[in-house]
C-alpha cells in the first residue's frame, strides 16, 4: 500500500511554510503562541470596517475598537458565521464598505446573539511595524491544542529531527545529506503544522517480507494539528519500505490513524493518548504500531493505576470501596463516582 498524505505535503506547501529542523519548526510556532491571545466575546461585539488606504480590503474590530487583519481562514470562518458567501465577496471585488455592511448585518441582526471564542496574533516583526491578526473565531468550547505544545514534545522526545534516529526520512531508504526546503517533511503556517518522521535506521526484521523471503520495514509516524480549526489533531503511525524523492510512502502496512477533534476535551486527550504514543515511539525499541499503541496504554495505566497505594489513599478511598482483583467482581473501568 502507498501513502499520499506527504507526498501531498510535499507538492502544495510554499517556501515559507517549509522547515529544516524540528528545532525551527518550534521556534516558529513558540513565537506565534508567545505573541497570541484569545478572548470570549458575543458575536455582537465584532463588527467589521472597511479600510482606510485600500477601497477593498476590511479588518475586524472588538469591543476595545482596535482593527486585525484576517488571514483567509479568519475572513472564511467570520462570513460563514454571519450567512455570507465568502467567495462571492472575493470574487466579486466587493468594496469594502459594502462587503462590511453584508458581514456586520449578518454578524448583529441575521443570527442569534452567542459566543464566541477569539484567537488574536500580533506579528511584532513585520515590516511596517506591529501587526494584529484575527486568526480564528470558533465556538465558546473549541478545545485548542497549540502547535507550539506539539513542536516542543517532538523536541523533547525526538531531538532536531535531522539527526538520530527519528529524522526527516530519506530517499529509497538512503539518509538525507541534508535538509533542505526541497526535501523537508516539517511544514506549518498560520492555520495548521504537518510533521513527518521517521526511523529507518533501526528497522523491524521480517522473516517473510516478500515472496518468501526475508526483509525488513521502517518506522514512521505524521502528526498534524490546526490550533485555528481547520483540522482535527491526527497522529497516524504505520510501517514501510521506503520513502521516494516524491515523499511517497512504499510499501506501508499497519496504518492506524487516530484523530482528535478539537472539542473541550482535545487538549486533556492530546495529554492522555497521543503524546505517550510519540514517547512510546522515542524510547522504546522497535516494534510494530499495535505493540507500541499497547505499550503506551499499558505505562499509562501504571502510572494511573500504581499496584503499591501512595500514602493516604487508604482515607480516600477505603479498602471497601477500591477496585476488586477477585475474578467473580472484576474491576470497574473507573473509581465509583466516576461513572459516565
Amino acid at each position: 500500500m502507498e501513502l499520499m498524505t506527504a507526498s501531498r505535503q510535499h507538492v502544495t506547501r510554499p517556501a515559507d511554510e517549509r522547515f529544516t529542523s524540528l528545532h525551527a519548526l518550534a521556534a516558529f510556532t513558540s513565537y506565534q503562541k508567545r505573541h497570541s491571545a484569545r478572548r470570549t466575546m458575543p458575536n455582537r461585539a465584532l463588527t467589521v470596517v472597511p479600510s482606510a488606504t485600500d477601497p477593498l480590503d476590511i479588518a475586524c474590530c472588538g469591543p476595545n475598537g482596535h482593527p486585525a487583519q484576517f488571514t483567509n481562514w479568519s475572513f472564511q470562518q467570520l462570513c460563514s458565521l454571519a450567512g455570507v458567501p465568502a467567495g462571492y465577496i472575493t470574487r466579486s471585488a466587493m468594496p469594502g464598505a459594502l462587503a462590511a455592511d453584508n458581514i456586520n448585518w449578518g454578524l448583529h441582526h441575521h443570527r442569534p446573539v452567542e459566543s464566541v471564542s477569539v484567537h488574536l496574533f500580533q506579528d511584532r516583526d513585520a515590516p511596517a511595524g506591529p501587526i494584529t491578526f484575527l486568526r480564528s473565531v470558533n465556538g465558546p468550547d473549541f478545545g485548542m491544542v497549540w502547535d507550539a505544545d506539539i513542536t516542543t514534545t517532538l523536541v523533547q522526545e525526538f531531538g532536531d529531527g535531522v539527526t538520530g534516529d527519528w529524522t526527516v526520512p530519506g530517499i529509497f531508504g538512503h539518509r538525507l545529506d541534508a535538509v533542505t526546503e526541497a526535501n523537508t517533511t516539517l511544514y506549518a503556517s498560520d492555520r495548521d503544522m504537518w510533521v513527518f518522521l521517521a526511523d529507518e535506521s533501526r528497522r523491524i526484521d521480517i522473516p517473510a517480507r516478500r515472496n518468501n523471503a526475508p526483509g525488513s520495514l521502517a518506522r514512521g509516524f505524521y502528526l498534524r494539528n490546526s490550533g485555528v480549526g481547520a483540522g482535527a489533531l491526527t497522529l497516524g503511525m504505520f510501517l514501510f519500505d521506503y520513502v521516494c524523492c516524491n515523499r511517497i510512502i512504499w510499501g506501508a502496512q499497519q496504518h492506524q490513524e487516530l484523530r482528535i477533534r478539537h472539542t473541550s476535551g482535545a487538549p486533556h486527550r492530546w495529554l492522555e493518548e497521543v503524546k505517550p504514543i510519540l514517547q512510546q515511539y522515542a524510547n522504546s525499541s522497535p516494534m510494530g504500531v499495535q505493540e507500541t499503541i499497547a505499550a503506551a496504554r499499558q505505562a499509562k495505566s501504571a502510572v494511573m493505576w500504581p499496584t503499591s497505594s501512595p500514602p493516604g489513599l487508604a482515607k480516600v478511598w477505603p479498602a471497601k470501596s477500591r477496585p476488586s482483583t477477585n475474578s467473580k467482581n472484576p474491576v470497574p473501568s473507573r473509581p465509583p463516582g466516576m461513572q459516565s
